[in-house]
């Protein structure tokens, strides 16, 4: 038996999104990893930790006025793909695995929503309590012992 299906979910609705401030969006960005990685804007994280706190204030504002109009911008849904090698035979195109390279602000983006739906799961109780995958004070250890 599922233990999902006794939930009432009729009433959870993410209504709106909340604003994030631009500590909120400082601290996060400071939070991602280091890399050096160019999207296709030739954007990379250490940049923008570098300009953060000049930018914050007006990045939070157009991520804010995005997510009320329910908008994702068409030019943050880009990505530069790039074959990395994975094992066996260079010469051979199996041995390569593609990866994205989404734009450096589309991450910011992405994260600021990531944040709010995954509160909004766990307040409605949305996950299954058998769902330990990305979720806080939850990992493959608390999986096994339960």
């Amino acid at each position: 038996m599922n233990p999902m299906e006794n939930l009432d979910r009729s009433e959870a609705r993410l209504l709106q999104w909340y604003d994030v401030s631009p500590s909120h969006i400082v601290k996060m960005v400071n939070g991602f990893r280091n890399s050096q990685s160019q999207d296709i804007y030739g954007m990379t994280i250490i940049v923008l930790k570098s300009i953060i706190d000049v930018i914050a204030a007006p990045l939070s504002c157009a991520i804010n006025e995005c997510l009320h109009a329910g908008v994702f911008p068409q030019l943050l849904k880009m990505a530069r793909t790039v074959p990395v090698y994975k094992k066996g035979d260079p010469t051979l195109i199996d041995s390569f695995r593609p990866i994205s390279i989404v734009p450096v602000f589309a991450k910011v983006f992405e994260t600021v929503m990531k944040e709010q739906i995954v509160v909004f799961f766990e307040s409605n109780r949305l996950f299954s309590d058998l769902q330990h995958g990305f979720r806080r004070n939850k990992s493959t250890l608390t999986a096994v012992t339960e």
